[in-house]
């Protein structure tokens, strides 16, 4: 019965978090239920498809900081996701008489000596206090112990000493001598937008996160003592620190070093800044690292014959002085060395130092001039800065003046931090997806450590990488979150805060796949949470042509009838009934299958068309075109793109992607031949329309609503409106780089194996912006699936007005009903299906996603106040005569329509289908054999990087092998131990390798190289091989084992058992395949006991990995390596907090320690050919220690690196920039770092690499 809503109540509520299982046909008594709705549905099935509505679009208005481009120009302009204020947004959202108005089309030019008017810096301080709790809880937070596991509020840098000395560097600044100009903190320009102020919020993030870096993480003023260097006699886990690092660390030194000395008289002033290094000076730090194990303060004072060494500390003993430790930079006093870092930045050098005293200190009131402190010498007495009374004040102050002074005033090369920060705006660079590829803090950080922006920097001594890069930019995304950018409407906030307090249910619920095979549900991969947010700002607040998704927010539609605007409280409401509608057709139509791509799934003749991708159930979809004004804006039809698709059905057997190619490529198309997993192209096999070819046929649909988002009309609009058609033409974009009608190759590349087998395919140069398959395929897919469903549904749904049926006033009215009596109309879930797939209110075709509705209703109502939620009341059916028969059904029409591909979805459980899907398949016209090179196999969806060599070219390879064999057993396969017999042996390696380069486990060939003439690719092939051998002697060679051996300690000295289970914050049980491969994954067994292979001399290591189930193994404790014991008596956890061993056997083995459930479940069905005999899913522990072990060491190394390396792009590029003489050994050796080992051990891989290339003699 329907329950009742209080009015009062703001958001809908529900009283439990029962999941409704609607399209839970995977539930045994729901199996009829399908069958019921299929058998029903094809006897009320008349359809009649209708294109897109024609809209009248209107001028567009310019938002951006950026500058708009003048009449005439067609450049592109820069991608802009304009951050705007919530009273800009709302004006916008408004326009008078339904027409744009021109805001803005001249915003200020940004310079070094940019300043903020009043206006602005008073609208950042009033943010700033408006976000005081988020700053205190995200950025003034300190370490509580050394393991950085713990923070607490900063007790030595509170928000209330930062604001008011920004406010005062912002506004009064601190007079500079030698320019009109003082320097100034920058808070934004004032423009005619008035939202400059949000580029000086970026400035503050920016500032606040390498604050954050240096000094409010270990809640310190003073540098603290934290390089270690490594005894003689010490080892990999141990170090000391030399009490000389007060001169310098990195192997820089703060007194005379070239960066940190001003090196003379400055260019323009003529002036000495310099302090001198006085070698009496005494001088020691007020901090040290506030838990214990930690150096002491760093401290400077001259030399005495007596002591002419300053000694080490080491955390096991404390300070000592029984031997000289040097210091990187090779120092062993701290004579004259008194010029650590201080101040929020840790301010450093003889040359910043000496500026402080120039410009505000005791020499600038000793010259007559303005001083904020007159009495303090800064080049007497650096320490003041953490010492004197002002501390408080003067670590802000100091890093406040450094930052103006040598970031935002920094100008050189090309490089111009004011241009860069607006670089971050016009390109709404803090957005997730692209933030990750953002180089801006990376290059600030580099400019404020070393001088340059793209470091290693001559301006030091020692070139080498920014230290701490990762961490500055993790605490740039915490400032910037923190600040709540990018700006967000107040509307998009409400939605954002109720949506994120139910995140856990609505991904259980909403974001939840069905795999196929056992029924069960699983966290869909492709739809995320955090996209779907992301891409509710862009379409929410930012959205295109004054045309924006609905959550709430005051928009330009019709009022209610009694002529009243409607209530604040009842527009959340129907912001939230729109997101419910729109989910529930995203669920229905692509999330159950966690698909993007349009599949193949209309039977014709018993088989499934490859040019099916040219349109199912009667549809052309190149033909589907746009009419009337809007004509202009379908897609050219280009006949010679060339491309797969990503996404296919999840059962096994279920056809390969659509794709689409010229007939060069393909003359004629077969059929899927689902006996044989494989398309047969040997005869010409035709789709509905007679089409036997896919020549122009890349438009099937895409996203969230890839059932109905298709034809060149609708892909031509995403580019006219929010793709590079936009920018282009000169008006805002969302996307400037996509090309959403382009889907040609950057390079054709055709491959051939044998004389009837060649397979075609394109090289995609991924930094270009422009590539095939935007939506599913693209950097920008996470949120392009949800913006082009989006999209459309403003398009099409919210813009639906006919006939007296208004959807937006619908939805307004209804949301007046919710907060009176609780109920909704489930006929309105219906009408929308009809409106989003027939362009009219009442079709024949509608699913039913009634349940579908109220179970996404419940998901994301159920987060606040436990009342009851709206009830959605469904209509009566009337009675329905079923066929009791097979002969009765073969009276019914078959589905010439969309809703087939609808249907399909449903059926989960075929069973009540089988009887008649052989009466609804359309009889294709018989079409002659054509003479066709036969395909084996589906030509490849992903770009074809590392081309198979053949046979000749292998063998010459391989006997240029033999010939470096001895350099190479010395070199690379002889462990680290030398008195240890090496597992790895140079037959094994060179076996394996011929087998793996001929690519005997199907596609998954390694790269050797290719043409016997053609010296760059050999070396291409050679340099692959060299930087296997190091990757894999890193892992496992040195250290002589094939199992993963136990590293990840806690608390320096103990080892978790639990390890087994994932290390460095890793899960192995958890890494799952993508949806394409998760057939092949292998199930974790909580029943399963596995244990590693020991080592001959395991003497002071941590013994093998283990798995058990808890009955035998309730917990495990952890190896501690100072007693060289296990302790097991009580349980201790992993990073992930795992202290039992329970599925856990899924570590690494073999040469490139290869791990996970998704590995295993790959090496398994490709190497099952190879080895019958072997289950590596049942008996993983098979490739350390089976018959066939030394070779499953070497080849499933080797098929980890064809998957991890030989797959990605970045290193694909990097490899071939090697080749070229375009980047070093480091660069490469850390690209392969960087992405198969999360940035570990480079320098260890690094030192092998280049071990292989003089073992290989390659130059």
């Amino acid at each position: 019965m329907p329950l009742k809503i209080d009015w009062s109540i703001v958001f809908i509520q529900v009283m439990t978090r029962t999941r409704l299982h609607v399209i839970s046909i995977l539930s045994d008594h729901a199996i009829a239920g399908p069958c019921k709705l299929v058998i029903i549905s094809l006897l009320l099935l008349s359809f009649q498809y209708s294109s897109y509505h024609d809209d009248t679009y209107y001028n567009t208005r310019f938002v951006s900081a950026a500058v708009t481009p003048e009449s005439g120009d067609s450049s592109i302009v820069p991608e802009q996701r304009t951050l705007q204020t919530t009273k800009q947004q709302e004006q916008q959202q408004s326009p008078p008489n339904n027409q744009s108005t021109n805001v803005c089309s001249n915003n200020p030019s940004l310079s070094i000596h940019s300043s903020s008017p009043p206006k602005v810096i008073d609208q950042v301080l009033d943010y700033l206090d408006e976000q005081k709790s988020s700053i205190q809880a995200k950025i003034f937070q300190s370490f509580t112990d050394k393991h950085r596991n713990v923070t607490k509020n900063s007790v030595h840098y509170l928000y209330e000493d930062f604001r008011s000395n920004l406010e005062w560097m912002a506004r009064d600044g601190i007079p500079n001598p030698n320019s009109e100009n003082p320097f100034k903190f920058f808070l934004g320009p004032e423009n005619c937008n008035n939202d400059g102020w949000q580029i000086g919020l970026i400035n503050v993030a920016a500032f606040l996160s390498q604050a954050m870096t240096l000094g409010i993480q270990n809640d310190t003023c003073d540098e603290l003592n934290w390089e270690m260097v490594l005894p003689e006699d010490g080892n990999v886990f141990e170090g000391v620190y030399p009490l000389s690092n007060a001169c310098g660390m990195r192997g820089w030194e703060y007194q005379a070093g070239k960066f940190f000395s001003c090196s003379g008289k400055d260019e323009v002033s003529g002036v000495r800044f310099d302090c001198e290094a006085k070698r009496s000076m005494r001088v020691k730090a007020v901090d040290k690292a506030r838990f214990g194990g930690t150096p002491p303060e760093l401290e400077c004072y001259p030399r005495t014959e007596e002591r002419t060494y300053t000694g080490y500390f080491d955390p096991a003993i404390g300070v000592r002085d029984d031997k000289v430790v040097e210091s990187v930079s090779g120092r062993t006093d701290v004579e004259g060395c008194c010029w650590w870092g201080r101040g929020a930045l840790h301010t450093k050098g003889t040359c910043n130092l000496g500026k402080l005293n120039f410009y505000l200190g005791k020499r600038a009131a000793d010259e007559g001039r303005d001083s904020r402190y007159p009495d303090i010498d800064f080049c007497d007495n650096p320490e003041a800065i953490c010492s004197d009374i002002r501390t408080m004040e003067m670590r802000w102050v100091v890093a406040l003046f450094e930052w103006v002074e040598r970031i935002q005033s920094f100008d050189f090369n090309g490089w111009n931090y004011m241009e860069q920060l607006q670089k971050v705006v016009d390109g709404d660079l803090l957005n997730d997806l692209k933030f990750e590829k953002s180089n801006f803090i990376d290059e600030v950080g580099a400019v404020l450590e070393q001088g340059c922006p793209t470091p290693p920097c001559d301006a030091v001594e020692k070139r080498q990488r920014l230290n701490w890069a990762n961490k500055r930019k993790a605490n740039f995304r915490s400032a910037v979150e923190a600040l709540g950018l990018p700006i967000k409407s107040s509307a998009f906030r409400e939605i954002e805060s109720m949506l994120m307090k139910g995140k856990e249910v609505f991904e259980e619920i909403v974001l939840s796949s069905v795999n196929p095979d056992d029924k069960q549900p699983y966290q869909s991969y492709r739809y995320q949470f955090a996209d779907f947010i992301e891409a509710l700002r862009l379409m929410s607040d930012i959205g295109y042509d004054d045309k924006f998704f609905y959550i709430g927010q005051p928009l330009n539609v019709k009022t209610h009838e009694d002529g009243a605007e409607p209530n604040g409280d009842f527009d959340v409401v129907s912001g939230i009934i729109n997101i419910c509608l729109f989910l529930s057709q995203a669920v229905a139509q692509s999330i159950r299958e966690d698909a993007c791509d349009e599949h193949n799934i209309q039977l014709v003749n018993g088989k499934y068309p490859v040019s099916n991708s040219c349109g199912q159930f009667g549809l052309s979809y190149q033909d589907i075109n746009c009419t009337g004004a809007s004509a202009d804006m379908t897609c050219p039809l280009d006949t010679n793109q060339s491309f797969s698709g990503v996404t296919r059905a999840l059962t096994l057997r279920a056809p390969q992607p659509f794709k689409c190619a010229p007939k060069s490529q393909f003359p004629v198309t077969g059929y899927w031949d689902e006996r044989r997993v494989e398309e047969d192209h040997k005869t010409a096999f035709s789709n509905q329309l007679g089409r036997t070819d896919v020549e122009g046929c890349c438009w099937w649909g895409r996203g969230v609503f890839r059932n109905v988002t298709r034809g060149r009309c609708f892909f031509g609009q995403l580019n006219y409106h929010i793709g590079k058609r936009a920018a282009i033409e000169g008006r805002p974009s969302l996307y400037p780089s996509v090309d959403f009608c382009k889907f040609a190759c950057d390079k054709e590349v055709s491959v051939q194996f044998s004389p009837k087998f060649i397979i075609h395919g394109c090289y995609f140069f991924f930094e270009k912006g422009e590539f095939p398959e935007a939506v599913c395929a693209s950097e920008f897919s996470h949120e392009l699936r949800w913006v082009a469903g989006m999209f459309h549904w403003i398009h099409v749904v919210q813009s639906y007005d006919q006939r007296g049926w208004s959807y937006m006033e619908k939805i307004r009215n209804i949301s007046a009903i919710v907060a009176i009596n609780g109920t909704i109309d489930s006929s309105l879930a219906m009408q929308v299906d009809c409106i989003l797939k027939t362009g009219k209110v009442k079709c024949d075709v509608a699913m039913d996603t009634t349940d579908i509705f109220g179970e996404v209703l419940s998901a994301v109502a159920n987060f606040n106040l436990p009342t009851a939620s709206p009830t959605v009341t469904q209509p009566t059916l009337p009675p329905v005569d079923f066929p009791t028969t097979v002969s009765s059904v073969t009276k019914l029409r078959c589905a010439t329509s969309l809703f087939s591909s609808y249907a399909n979805s449903f059926i989960y459980d075929t069973s009540c289908f089988d009887s008649i899907v052989d009466f609804c398949v359309f009889k294709s016209p018989v079409v002659p054999p054509t003479p066709f090179p036969s395909i084996s196999t589906p030509p490849t969806s992903s770009p074809v990087i590392f081309v198979s060599p053949s046979k000749p070219n292998i063998d010459i390879i391989m006997k240029y092998l033999e010939e470096k064999r001895s350099s190479i057993e010395a070199k690379i396969l002889t462990p680290l131990t030398t008195d240890e017999l090496g597992i790895y042996t140079f037959e094994g390696f060179t076996e394996t390798l011929s087998l793996m380069a001929t690519g005997i486990t199907g596609s998954k060939s390694f790269y050797v190289g290719h043409g016997s003439n053609n010296a760059e690719s050999q070396k291409r092939g050679l340099v692959n091989i060299a930087a296997f051998l190091a990757h894999v002697r890193t892992l496992s060679i040195e250290a002589n084992t094939c199992d993963e051996l136990n590293r990840d300690f806690i608390n320096q000295t103990q080892y978790p058992l639990s390890n087994a289970c994932g290390q460095y914050g890793a899960s192995y049980q958890d890494m799952r395949c993508d949806t394409d491969e998760s057939f092949m994954e292998c199930k974790p067994d909580p029943e399963m006991q596995v244990t590693g292979v020991a080592k001959d001399n395991p003497s002071g290591q941590p013994p093998p990995f283990f798995c058990g189930p808890k009955e035998f193994f309730p917990f495990t404790g952890y190896y501690d390596s100072a007693q060289s014991s296990v302790i097991n008596d009580v349980p201790k956890a992993n990073r992930l907090g795992r202290d039992d061993v329970e599925s856990c056997c899924w570590w690494g083995r073999g040469a490139a320690q290869a791990a996970g459930v998704c590995m295993y479940g790959k090496l398994n069905y490709y190497l099952k050919s190879l080895f019958p005999s072997v289950d590596l899913c049942k008996y993983p522990g098979s490739v350390c220690s089976g018959p066939y072990s030394f070779t499953l060491m070497w080849i499933t190394g080797m098929f980890v690196w064809v998957e991890s390396a030989q797959s990605d792009a970045f290193y694909s590029a990097a490899l071939d920039r090697y080749v070229l003489g375009e980047i070093n050994d480091q660069e490469l050796a850390d690209t392969i770092s960087d992405r198969l080992a999360s940035g570990r051990d480079k320098e260890k891989r690094l030192k092998n690499f280049q071990l292989a290339l003089t073992a290989l003699e390659i130059e």
